[in-house]
């Protein structure tokens, strides 16, 4: 297949959940299809995007700036058309790639579509990732005051209305995790919408012989991540202070790239914000346990990945655990609640034999379900369904 790929950045480098899923779908459906990548950026691309597609086209955004009265501004806020950025001139160098010629569109993330509906005579692959209606929504139920609220009812319905608009011209509509599926299906009936959850790099995500630290705790991600910094703002304010009264010595470790500043107020000494590091795999491979303490959120955690991969024990909210081959208490410790989480990090710092032998099973899971050449096949079939794709379906 010829395909051409819509991304809203570069697939590269691989510091977010977005380039992730990009770079190693693209790496490994290279080795077998003609994969072309169209992305607003400025060039030049990186090095180490240039032997995976046959040709690299970034365009830098300019979007034109809102003029007008209070009350023209008030008014667009309502709109759908201003949820996500839209550069006429984006769209016009896309469409001088002439997209028709290629077998199918792929849309690397949600805010393409605003491009991709604009084309024509091409089936199109919205490869979404999540449901953004959910996050909507549980901004809206934890709104402080009427302002807060209708800001927040506002947002939901701009967001609902995107998601049904902008959904109608895709052949596949492809999201990482089983609710994110449902919720895009019940706004879209008859759309053919597919769960690809996200994979792991396992050879690079390999257990490390290295002594743990005791009392350890290691949480990981983009820091300026909206619901990252709900997580472990939640855990340090509430968690991580009835812990320390039974194990003073306990430690967190916040590791990830733009902290915002409620994170970095956290720094202290039993708590390490970190900020961009070279490498996160020594933090994971020195940690008692990884936390993953989301209270917001969709879609599958790559952090939680990660940490499986390196054969890491996990103790996760259920938040954290969409999209997962989850078998609590064998692969992943799920706790929710204050009580629960301390009760089970507790119990698993005085458990050298059961954290092991979880984070075994948890690599064991990584090994057979969640390898990027097996997510690949996947996100393959997807495409290959999306290219069959009847001409009447594109562009309506």
């Amino acid at each position: 297949m010829r395909v051409l790929l819509l991304a809203h950045k570069p697939p590269f480098p691989l510091q977010d959940g977005y380039n992730l899923h990009n770079y190693h779908h693209v790496r490994e459906l290279a080795r077998r299809h003609e994969v072309h990548l169209a992305a607003i950026g400025a060039p030049p691309p990186a090095k180490e995007l240039e032997p995976l597609f046959r040709s690299i086209h970034l365009f830098p955004s300019t979007p034109a700036r809102r003029h007008g009265n209070p009350v023209g501004r008030a008014l667009r806020s309502f709109s759908v058309h201003e949820v996500f950025e839209f550069d006429p001139q984006v769209l016009a160098a896309i469409e001088a790639l002439r997209p028709s010629e290629f077998d199918v569109v792929w849309t690397g993330g949600i805010k393409m579509l605003v491009y991709s509906h604009r084309l024509r005579g091409v089936p199109v692959l919205g490869d979404v990732a999540d449901d953004e209606t959910g996050p909507a929504r549980t901004r809206l139920e934890q709104s402080r005051g009427p302002v807060q609220y209708l800001r927040n009812l506002r947002d939901l319905s701009k967001i609902t209305r995107y998601q049904q608009l902008f959904f109608r011209h895709l052949a596949v509509c492809t999201v990482v995790a089983e609710r994110d599926r449902d919720a895009i299906a019940e706004l879209n009936p008859g759309l053919d919408v597919r769960v690809v959850p996200n994979g792991v790099d396992h050879e690079y995500f390999a257990p490390r012989a290295e002594p743990e630290e005791e009392q350890s705790l290691v949480f990981e991600g983009n820091m300026g991540f909206a619901p990252n910094v709900e997580g472990v703002s939640y855990f340090a304010r509430e968690v991580f202070p009835a812990l320390r009264e039974r194990a003073p010595r306990a430690k967190l470790w916040v590791v990830g790239k733009d902290p915002a500043p409620e994170v970095r107020a956290l720094h202290g000494d039993a708590i390490h914000v970190t900020g961009v590091v070279d490498d996160v795999r020594p933090y994971l491979a020195r940690a008692t346990l990884f936390v993953c303490p989301m209270v917001s959120g969709t879609g599958i955690k790559n952090k939680i990945l990660q940490a499986w991969s390196m054969g890491k024990c996990v103790v996760a909210t259920p938040k954290s655990c969409g999209g997962l081959v989850l078998e609590d208490g064998r692969n992943l410790v799920v706790a929710d609640g204050t009580d629960a989480l301390v009760r089970e990090i507790l119990a698993l710092f005085e458990d050298r034999a059961r954290r092991a032998a979880i984070g075994a099973r948890a690599r064991e899971t990584v090994l057979a379900h969640y390898t990027w050449a097996q997510k690949c096949a996947e996100l393959e079939a997807a495409l290959t369904a999306a290219a069959s794709a009847r001409p009447s379906r594109v562009g309506a």
